[in-house]
């Protein structure tokens, strides 16, 4: 085990699910303004990173692609009739206007790189804004409270550090078989698999007058879904970055790269999420 590198994620843990916890806990009024806000503001950082991998500069469209978000919260306070999601309709306006753009601005190269080029534009709006979305819309369902919330976060983290720690201890023998990941393991993917679960019935059972009562099947299916989500949100991360050719989408975190290094496993949980809370 890297021992630097292991304490670096560990010390980022550490200060990382502290804070997001005062934010859930503190700044939750306005249907968790607090948290809503550090939502938009990691859409936006994550997509400036997307914009400089696949684009190789920072462009307008990973600015564009929060306005999905911030309709999403705004929705969530003052209109919650379903029926009409404004926040993925502005979505996809933007995706239009995104190819629109091709129009006018590719006719020097008779557009023979307008795929390419619409292509990577929506990857920079769909990604991470998108799955972000289901964040700040989980937040207006009525199931869903601090508790339900950081129920969340936990489990997957939960799946992230004991994947690791399984994985540094257990899996040298037995790694290899991802291409795209070489370093996972099978002993890393078991042991953060059950520790997954395990954390699901934990926590439902430690705050069972907090967290939604769900049949003991319901709680295996939700931290199945989690781990097996955040592994291969792990892993098309790995895709970006060995296509990009770099190690980590950035260094704002140590230990953990950059915001789409420390955020992958999150948002692609969130929708898988959101359903079973939806479904409850």
């Amino acid at each position: 085990m890297n021992n630097r590198n292991f304490f670096k994620r560990l010390l980022t843990c550490l200060i990382g699910i502290p804070s997001i916890i005062i934010i859930i806990f503190l700044l939750n009024d306005y249907n968790f303004i607090g948290f809503s806000i550090l939502c938009i503001l990691i859409s936006i950082f994550g997509s400036i990173e997307m914009s400089k991998l696949v684009l190789k500069k920072i462009s307008i469209w990973a600015f564009l692609s929060a306005i999905p978000n911030i309709i999403q919260y705004l929705q969530n306070l003052y209109y919650t009739d379903t029926r009409i999601n404004f926040a993925f309709f502005s979505y996809i306006m933007i995706v239009i206007i995104s190819m629109v753009e091709e129009i006018f601005i590719n006719t020097n190269e008779n557009f023979k790189n307008s795929i390419n080029n619409i292509s990577k534009k929506f990857l920079v709006i769909t990604y991470p804004s998108l799955f972000i979305m289901f964040i700040i819309k989980m937040l207006s369902l009525k199931i869903l409270n601090s508790y339900m919330l950081l129920l969340f976060i936990i489990l997957v983290f939960t799946n992230d550090i004991f994947a690791y720690v399984f994985g540094c201890l257990f899996g040298k023998n037995n790694s290899g078989m991802i291409k795209v990941s070489p370093k996972k393991s099978i002993a890393g993917f078991t042991g953060g698999f059950i520790c997954t679960i395990l954390m699901t019935f934990l926590l439902t059972y430690l705050y069972k007058d907090k967290i939604s009562d769900m049949h003991f099947i319901i709680k295996i299916i939700l931290g199945s879904v989690i781990s097996i989500s955040a592994n291969v949100g792990d892993l098309i991360e790995s895709v970006f970055k060995r296509s990009a050719n770099v190690k980590d989408s950035g260094n704002i975190f140590p230990g953990r790269g950059g915001i789409l290094d420390s955020i992958d496993s999150i948002i692609i949980s969130a929708p898988f999420f959101y359903l079973i809370m939806a479904l409850l």
